[in-house]
């Protein structure tokens, strides 16, 4: 199945895992190639035991823009990308310099053992 097509499957299995995250607003069919891979990468990752409160956190901390609508975290389309970027464990911070946070983005996530 081609990404683009398998992308439509993986929105709803993220929306089962997940089901604080409402992202039904957003159209799998107009992800591009990128984004559809992303979310494939997403499916790869451990979800279960990520709570609302964990997922906010992360959010904040990452400046990712999400609203609270009736108890589900929704994110415009926009944004769908940096959720995905959360959910793939590539946006960290670095605050070793007192008063001066940096935010990047990995190009993988190498676990460190």
């Amino acid at each position: 199945m081609p990404q683009k097509e398998a992308a439509t499957d993986n929105v709803q299995s993220l929306g089962s895992e997940l089901p604080f995250v409402d992202i039904s607003a957003v159209d799998p069919q107009s992800f591009n190639i990128t984004t559809a891979r992303q979310i494939a990468a997403v499916k790869q990752q451990q979800l279960s035991g990520i709570t609302l409160d964990s997922l906010r956190d992360a959010c904040d901390q990452n400046e990712v823009r999400y609203s609270l609508v009736n108890g589900k975290l929704e994110f415009a389309e926009d944004g769908i990308g940096d959720l995905l970027d959360v959910l793939d464990r590539r946006l960290y911070m670095d605050g070793l310099v007192p008063g001066s946070v940096t935010r990047y983005k990995a190009g993988s996530r190498h676990v460190r053992t």
